[in-house]
């Protein structure tokens, strides 16, 4: 198993089909005595070769590249950290779920990309403002979807079947929702499967998420 990086120099792997910018990034980190050997690699496609000949710490890229949630498997895996002109919101979340380490702009300044970089080499995740922006904007824009989407279902419910769906999200069991309403547990099984028919839904977790999501209000049309 590769030594931690806490306790020896940081090897890198820089990736980049632009040799000026393969030349700029090696020069900064081979500036800085916390980092040893730096290797670099032209085509991402070849980067699980490159990989197996070096055995770097860090892998620093340009783009996704191929197999790359591949090649951070494993305890001993290196961290990749993406290092792109720009990333559109759907290849930030691409980038994590290979399991990339690090999103950065290439006009990320060298005082903050060694530190990043370092940082990365221990498991952290690391992000630059930009793309943390873009993120809590897309999660934002989700949500309120979800929300939108929970309250146009909600109106087509009657009274009592928001009232057993806010129980459910309060985590009520059917016997619970049975003496809260006063009605038997055959009547809540039965609104539990009006609910998810209505709904769409499968289970009752989702059922618990959507009145969540819904910010139920009670109405009292149907019995």
């Amino acid at each position: 198993m590769r030594e931690p990086a806490s306790r020896a120099r940081v090897s890198v792997l820089v990736v980049d089909s632009d040799p000026l910018v393969r030349a700029y990034l090696t020069t900064i980190l081979g500036a800085d005595d916390r980092f040893g050997v730096i290797a670099e690699a032209a085509d991402g496609t070849l980067l699980a070769d490159a990989v197996a000949a070096h055995r770097p710490d860090v892998v620093l890229l340009d783009a996704l590249a191929p197999g790359l949630d591949r090649i951070t498997e494993g305890e001993s895996a290196p961290k990749a950290v993406i290092l792109a002109t720009e990333l559109a919101e759907q290849d930030v979340v691409e980038a994590l779920r290979v399991g990339v380490s690090g999103v950065l702009l290439k006009d990320t300044a060298p005082a903050d990309l060694v530190p990043a970089v370092l940082a990365a080499a221990t498991g952290e995740v690391v992000l630059c403002q930009p793309v943390v922006r873009s993120l809590v904007t897309m999660v934002l824009d989700t949500v309120d979807a979800r929300r939108d989407r929970a309250g146009d279902l909600a109106r087509d419910l009657c009274g009592r079947e928001l009232e057993v769906a806010r129980l459910i999200g309060e985590g009520m069991s059917n016997p619970e929702i049975g003496r809260e309403l006063s009605i038997s547990v055959a009547m809540v099984k039965v609104h539990v499967s009006r609910l998810l028919v209505k709904l769409g839904l499968h289970n009752r977790v989702q059922i618990a998420v959507f009145a969540d999501s819904a910010g139920l209000s009670v109405r009292s049309d149907c019995t």
